[in-house]
């Protein structure tokens, strides 16, 4: 997320000035730059909103979010009225998403209409910056193709980037620089496959294999279809949102500081998220279904025991609890994907 805005401020101290930069693609503009002076720069990354945020700019207090969790960090359900109305919420967010112009238009006005015309106001702004930044016309047309693919590389069932989509021709090695222009200004969140669920992840990931997110739910859900928003907050979870549930769990993940990882081998299945929290990895199902217990692949992926793998965690409809058939297995609400995040320095996962 970034804005087109520059600020100075002027030390009375010294009469030295600071300067504050931010602006759409500013990063790509960098190029131009030959050099920085060392220590007098500090980048900042920005994000849309996260699930808290949003939630306290629709009015819960940080002691309902304390409460919750409390509730996370000692695997024990959320008490029942917090839980709904977390619940209710996390809808929303889905549809709208983090784009703070969205966030105000949804606060504001209370009007889907409103945040889906701002939403698609980005979206459009997106495509001239592409057009505005990207080196060559060949690389411009390249990143609109994969940007504008997205939506529908996610709606499949393994969710996997096909380059073979996008052209017959197409080939990793021809694309790369393009996927990490989009990546590096923000814009998608790549999600990598590796070869094995063994620390450290970044190490067995495959560059060739990989799930390709939008930096924010809300904007996905505009690209593929105003109606889904409508279904989704008149209570209708039936419709196929599962590809806009595991986009926001990539934001949240990366918002939080995690590198986005899944695994997927013909003889295990495919488990949406790896999280690598110190040194131990734990995957993560999102499920946006009332079937979140049937999880062949993670119940095959926690009984490999090459792998060690302690437990897994089901993001879904339901409050917390630990499964029946599977003790190692956790059920977690979708919303306390906001408490996932990498451990202090000093402390252990329990």
């Amino acid at each position: 997320m970034r804005f087109r805005s520059a600020r100075v401020r002027e030390r009375p101290s010294d009469g030295r000035f600071d300067y504050i930069e931010s602006g759409s693609l500013l990063g790509v503009s960098y190029k131009e730059v030959p050099s920085y002076p060392v220590g007098y720069e500090e980048h900042l990354t920005m994000y849309p909103l996260t699930l808290q945020e949003f939630y306290w700019a629709n009015g819960i207090q940080q002691s309902v979010i304390d409460e919750a969790e409390g509730a996370f960090k000692e695997s024990r359900p959320v008490a029942k009225v917090i839980h709904q109305r977390l619940m209710s919420l996390f809808p929303y967010y889905m549809v709208v998403g983090g784009m703070p112009a969205a966030v105000c238009a949804f606060v504001e006005t209370n009007d889907v209409t409103a945040v889906i015309n701002v939403q698609r106001d980005i979206l459009s702004l997106y495509r001239q910056d592409i057009g505005k930044y990207a080196d060559t016309s060949a690389g411009r047309m390249h990143i609109k193709s994969i940007f504008d693919a997205v939506p529908s590389q996610l709606n499949k069932k393994n969710k996997r980037f096909v380059l073979a989509d996008l052209s017959k021709t197409a080939r990793m090695e021809r694309y790369a620089s393009d996927f990490m222009w989009l990546a590096d200004v923000g814009v998608v969140l790549p999600c990598r496959n590796v070869s094995e669920p063994i620390y450290p992840l970044k190490l067995n990931e495959k560059h060739s294999l990989m799930k390709v997110f939008l930096c924010d739910a809300g904007l996905l859900s505009a690209a593929s279809a105003g109606s889904t928003a409508f279904e989704i907050l008149q209570g209708n979870l039936g419709v196929n949102w599962g590809s806009s549930l595991e986009n926001f769990v990539a934001q949240e993940l990366t918002a939080n500081g995690f590198d986005l990882f899944y695994f997927g081998k013909a003889k295990i299945g495919e488990v949406d998220f790896l999280m690598q929290r110190g040194g131990d990895i734990i995957p993560i199902e999102a499920k946006s279904g009332k079937d979140f217990t049937a999880h062949a692949a993670l119940d095959k992926l926690l009984a490999g025991k090459e792998w060690k793998l302690d437990s897994g965690l089901v993001l879904c409809n339901s409050n917390v609890k630990r499964e029946e058939k599977n003790e190692s297995v956790i059920d977690l609400p979708w919303y306390m994907t906001m408490f996932m995040k990498p451990p202090e320095l000093g402390q252990k996962l329990q």
